[in-house]
């Protein structure tokens, strides 16, 4: 939703309503509450990414709709998302997502808007020193580096002064916690420029 927002030239730092709601959001009937960071009164993108205030991002899938949004997650590595869970729900997490896809998503973002495709091994080598195998990764440039730095500087701040404060390792990283209704699913995507990680339990 971030990425899709800034792509459609909507501000990082515009500012929202950030209460829950309950209203018809693009063709659904759908109710937003505040889990992690809370909201009320008017709160910027940047943020409401900082801090986790669904409010707001309930309120950017309201302008952007589902597919855009799904669209833009499928441009940074997400497999093709099914008409069925193209919902403005998909903002906070309802449609169904392989944690390699959340990190290789990312990993888009960490390399500056490059894609590759996961794979388990790029590299065999035998102890005789002959290569057994050799599978690099070939990149795909999926957005602009401009929009992938934009969206790094935000999800810096999740880091550094956020909801993932725990992930801070003392060098440059960005990501984004979550967390779905009753707290059956949390998430962590954290990314350095090397390298992307995502959990889920």
């Amino acid at each position: 939703v971030l990425a899709a927002a800034l792509d459609a030239g909507i501000s990082p730092d515009s500012v929202w309503e950030s209460s829950g709601f309950d209203q018809l959001v693009c063709g659904s009937q759908w109710a937003v509450d505040n889990y992690e960071g809370g909201g009320s009164g008017p709160v910027s993108v940047r943020d409401a990414t900082r801090r986790s205030v669904n409010g707001v991002y309930g309120r950017l899938m309201e302008k952007l709709c589902p597919d855009r949004v799904a669209d833009m997650a499928e441009r940074l590595g997400i497999p093709k998302i099914p008409a069925s869970q193209r919902v403005p729900s998909m903002a906070l997490g309802s449609a169904e997502v392989r944690p390699i896809d959340m990190a290789s998503a990312y990993a888009t973002l960490a390399d500056m808007g490059e894609y590759h495709r996961p794979t388990f091994f790029e590299r065999i080598d035998h102890r005789s020193g002959k290569q057994v195998i050799e599978q690099p990764s070939k990149p795909e440039r999926r957005i602009s580096a401009a929009l992938a730095w934009q969206v790094n500087d935000i999800l810096k701040g999740v880091i550094t002064g956020g909801t993932g404060v725990a992930a801070n390792i003392g060098r440059p990283a960005a990501g984004k916690t979550g967390t779905n209704q009753a707290y059956r699913d949390a998430w962590f995507v954290g990314y350095t420029p090397q390298l992307a990680v995502a959990v889920w339990m």
